[in-house]
């Protein structure tokens, strides 16, 4: 294995999950397949159910499932495109839309069997689409616009709303009457198909954004959103009550009334909560989910059956109006830090709480393996025919004498400092590193550790041997050492990052290739005496590695999907992406075959067949973030080329979205933001910044 850690995973024992991407190669008649969760693991957003017993669900990159017997079974789909879609829209059975991220609609008219994309006029966010007819339909746009179609998405009308912000969500009581959520606590109203709205009273506080929208008849609707705010309205939205709900100050992302008193409303972290007096109270349901859970959409087909779908393509099922929720799959949603692979067969995935999984037949079935343990796994090595190793959270290792069947734990290092990566050259001899600097050699298969030289106080999340006396160690700061005495002396090489390396791969002794997920790529070919930078993109937070011998690897990377290159490096492709999940480790046992596994339960296979979707990224440029790190205050810093209206968000390794702003319409030119980031653990976070038609992106570490 080429990778088993990296420096993220020590921020992240408890929680280590991000949005990032996975992706195939046209060249390489390659495929990936989701092993779990199953039927896949992309967040779902957004349900749609034109009868009781068919269903349609989208999500992100270009994900689309279908039920047609009420959810007993969902099939899973690729649309023709790999972007992330937000609203799905079925006025028949047959005819649907969705719409999502750069610009996109997709129109089918079988079902959702086959899928064209339709040009939309813009290149924002499409979040939110409503359809009142088979021909005629609604689309908000992030940059404050509807559009409208009256010809089945054949041609749109750009309707004047009069809407500074996101548009979030649309909802047609009638073919006449629409509403508008907005940010800034707005609701905006149509009463005649749209030629003009009305922007209505104040329905919440400015810093609120309204996520949900629910009508129970023309005047009578409800709407969710930022900080769990609900609010009422019987007359057509000419006045607003709050409806005070103590359970949750967090995010709610939809709302569904079934009649004039009983509702749903869903959302952040594992939220379900019901009222059944038109939202006076409310009570909260336990769906028996992780917290971590983001709940983003929740629809009935009856008064007591109704469907909530959410990340890692969670989809639940009530049939009692919400006393019991059934899970579609009883899947694994921990999170995989580490894959330990014997062939194309056989594999084992190790991650939180001592997860462990494995397959003896390339993924078509796993067995849990588990340690009795409540530490994370972060790395995992094979150590010859039948020994393997497993270290973690607490300077905990673990070794198997039966091909990863049973695990014995050992406690000869003893220091607390989680454990990041092993590696065992043989069954007898081994190394392991990790928190803190902390750095050890095993000549005796694991029962007795020495501590070696302390290189740096910092994390050291890798650790590779190329024999039994030259080997590397490398981590935060860009801390990168040498030793060519097994470990006795180290020689430090240090480089200018303000990140760290997440993974180390030397396909053959001389040749290696270090993984920072700042977004840098360095490279050996004298066995680390001297290191050059090959590869540089401040946009991109790169994570796990693989190199199949000495031209060909991949690179996952938050955003843009897999780098790939076929020629040591010297080029970089941006792959296409299948996943809104963080690969946390990759090893392939050819150019053709392998394991990825990462956050939220993702176990993917890749093998030899394939069909691929088009690469949709979008030319994203890096934003300016000074200081960086920050602890109190960062100012966040965009140029624009022309005009435009700008929209900022800020996410937590989770995905979380913590802060949401509209800065409203800029001029062209340099503009900077002030960010306030006091109350945020340190860490490392996400920005993405839409700026009129140009988009930024850029990594904020708190200290």
């Amino acid at each position: 294995m080429n990778s088993t850690a990296s420096p993220l995973k020590c921020k992240a024992i408890l929680v280590i999950t991000l949005a990032a991407l996975l992706a195939s190669a046209p060249a390489l008649s390659q495929s990936f397949n989701w092993q779990n969760p199953l039927p896949q693991g992309n967040q779902l957003n957004s349900f749609c159910w034109p009868t009781k017993n068919i269903g349609y669900a989208i999500g992100d990159f270009g994900t689309f499932m279908k039920t047609t017997d009420a959810g007993v079974t969902w099939n899973a789909y690729q649309t023709p495109t790999n972007t992330w879609l937000r609203s799905i829209s079925f006025p028949t059975v047959n005819t649907g839309y969705a719409c999502g991220e750069r610009g996109c609609i997709l129109k089918t008219t079988d079902s959702g069997n086959s899928w064209i994309q339709v040009p939309s006029g813009t290149d924002s966010v499409i979040p939110s689409s409503c359809f009142t007819s088979e021909t005629t339909g609604y689309f908000g746009v992030y940059s404050g616009s509807i559009i409208k179609t009256t010809d089945g998405c054949q041609s749109f009308t750009r309707l004047n709303t009069g809407i500074h912000g996101r548009v979030w969500r649309l909802r047609f009581p009638t073919t006449d009457i629409g509403y508008a959520a907005c940010d800034s606590g707005l609701v905006y109203k149509t009463t005649d198909a749209g030629l003009s709205w009305v922007r209505l009273p104040q329905a919440a506080p400015v810093a609120c954004s309204f996520f949900g929208a629910s009508f129970i008849s023309p005047d009578t609707g409800y709407f969710c959103g930022v900080q769990g705010h609900i609010v009422k309205t019987t007359d057509g939205g000419q006045s607003w009550t709050f409806l005070a709900q103590p359970i949750t100050g967090d995010y709610l992302y939809s709302i569904a009334f079934t009649d004039a008193n009983t509702g749903y409303a869903v959302g952040y972290p594992a939220m379900i909560i019901k009222t059944e007096d038109g939202g006076l109270t409310w009570t909260h349901l336990n769906p028996l989910t992780e917290t971590e859970m983001i709940y983003w959409a929740v629809n009935f087909t009856s008064k007591d059956t109704g469907y909530v779908c959410g990340t890692s393509g969670e989809i639940l099922k009530t049939t009692d109006a919400g006393e019991t929720w059934t899970r579609y799959k009883q899947n694994s949603y921990e999170d995989y830090t580490s894959v330990a692979v014997r062939s194309s067969q056989e594999a084992l995935a190790f991650g939180t709480y001592g997860s462990v999984l494995k397959t003896t037949n390339g993924g078509a079935s796993w067995e849990d393996k588990s340690i009795s343990t409540d530490n994370t796994l972060l790395g995992s090595c094979i150590a010859d025919a039948n020994r393997m190793f497993t270290v973690g959270a607490w300077g905990s290792v673990f070794r198997s004498e039966d091909q990863g069947d049973t695990w014995t734990e050992l406690n000869g290092t003893g220091t607390m400092d989680d454990l990041l990566s092993v590696q065992f050259l043989n069954r007898d001899l081994g190394y392991t590193a990790g928190a803190d600097g902390a750095l050890f050699r095993s000549t005796d298969g694991g029962g007795s550790w020495t501590r070696l030289e302390t290189i740096s106080d910092t994390a050291l999340s890798e650790v590779h041997f190329v024999n039994n006396d030259t080997g590397f160690v490398a981590g935060y700061r860009g801390v990168l050492a040498r030793t060519t005495d097994g470990g006795v002396s180290w020689q430090k090489h240090f480089y200018t990052t303000t990140g760290g390396i997440t993974a180390l791969c030397f396909p053959e002794k001389n040749t290696g290739y270090a993984i920072d997920y700042a977004g840098i790529i360095l490279k050996t070919t004298d066995c680390g005496t001297t290191w050059n930078e090959i590869y540089r993109n401040d946009t991109m937070t790169l994570e796990a590695a693989t190199f199949i011998d000495m031209l060909h690897g991949y690179v996952s990377n938050y955003e843009t999907g897999i780098l790939y290159t076929a020629d040591g490096g010297s080029t970089w492709t941006v792959l296409p992406g299948i996943t809104s999940n963080l690969i946390l480790d990759m090893n392939f046992t050819s150019l053709y075959s392998g394991y990825l596994v990462g956050a939220r339960g993702t176990i993917i296979r890749a093998s030899d067949t394939a069909t691929f979707v088009p690469n949709m990224t979008a030319d994203i440029r890096a934003l300016i973030i000074s200081p960086n790190p920050a602890s109190q205050i960062a100012f966040v810093g965009c140029r624009m080329s022309d005009r435009g209206n700008v929209n900022m968000r800020l996410s937590d390794l989770n995905g979380r979205i913590l802060i949401a702003h509209n800065y409203g319409w800029q001029a062209a030119g340099l503009h900077e933001f002030p960010v306030k980031i006091e109350d945020f653990a340190p860490g490392v976070y996400f920005i993405r910044m839409e700026a009129g038609k140009q988009r930024f992106a850029g990594k904020l570490i708190v200290k």
